[in-house]
């Protein structure tokens, strides 16, 4: 087992230890989704994150993983502290980034969201950068139990070893929810990444495939009940374009709290 998968099985054995509430429903993975926690209330997630070039090559891929500590601070205001940890290859599992996270629902209600607007700054340990920073926003509408969803996201990096860059990632997506609580939602997403200036930040790569658009689509599940949620999806940009990873996976885990 690599150190980053113990890393997070440990993680995901101790969020169980911890004092319970509901949880918010999740219904997109890559799209920003748009719920947020209600005052005062408290919601701790792990994110894992894979990322192969190679289909061929996995054992060379890149594992990130990512806690995050959600407060809700008023009926539409959310922040979150985040600790984000990263293993290359063969590498040592390594602190990556540190920083926060603001989330404002704008327009809908709290069970029905329509607009979210966001934002974070994270402090990069690595040689190669030294701080991230993105805003963007997310919106949503409902037919019935159906949603289609949209997202823009302009993220910047500075300092480090790599010249800094600009990119702008675009997203959409559409589900339906199930369930008489509409606990669980399929549905499908697909976004693409352009770096305006320098190479890319979202999907980082290396040579001439560093600096090239690239866009991703595949499935997305998640399910609620009782304080937990998860939501998962593998995305590829395979067929698409060749500066695009040949494999993408999230898995998101939270326990309200």
């Amino acid at each position: 087992m690599r150190p980053a998968h113990a890393t997070f099985a440990a993680a995901l054995a101790a969020l169980t230890c911890s004092p319970l509430l509901a949880a918010a429903p999740r219904n997109t993975v890559w799209l920003e989704d748009l719920h947020i926690e209600d005052a005062n209330a408290v919601e701790t997630s792990l994110i894992y994150e894979y990322q192969t070039t190679d289909f061929k090559a996995f054992e060379a891929g890149t594992d990130v993983l990512t806690l995050r500590l959600h407060a809700g601070l008023s009926e539409r205001l959310e922040l979150a502290p985040v600790v984000r940890v990263r293993q290359r290859s063969v590498d040592p599992l390594q602190l990556h980034e540190l920083g926060a996270e603001a989330r404002v629902r704008a327009i809908g209600e709290p069970d029905l969201p329509n607009l979210l607007v966001y934002g974070a700054y994270y402090n990069d340990t690595s040689l190669e950068r030294d701080h991230r920073m993105l805003a963007g926003g997310a919106g949503r509408l409902y037919f019935g139990r159906l949603f289609v969803s949209a997202d823009l996201r302009p993220s910047l990096g500075l300092g480090g070893d790599r010249d800094d860059a600009f990119e702008l990632w675009m997203g959409a997506g559409a589900g339906f929810m199930f369930l008489p609580d509409r606990e669980l939602t399929a549905g499908i997403e697909t976004f693409a990444i352009v770096p305006i200036t320098g190479e890319r930040l979202s999907d980082p790569t290396y040579g001439a495939a560093a600096t090239s658009a690239t866009c991703y689509y595949g499935p997305s599940l998640s399910f609620r009940r009782g304080p937990f949620w998860t939501a998962a999806s593998a995305v590829s940009g395979y067929f698409l374009l060749d500066g695009a990873s040949d494999l993408l996976v999230r898995w998101m885990v939270g326990v309200g709290q």
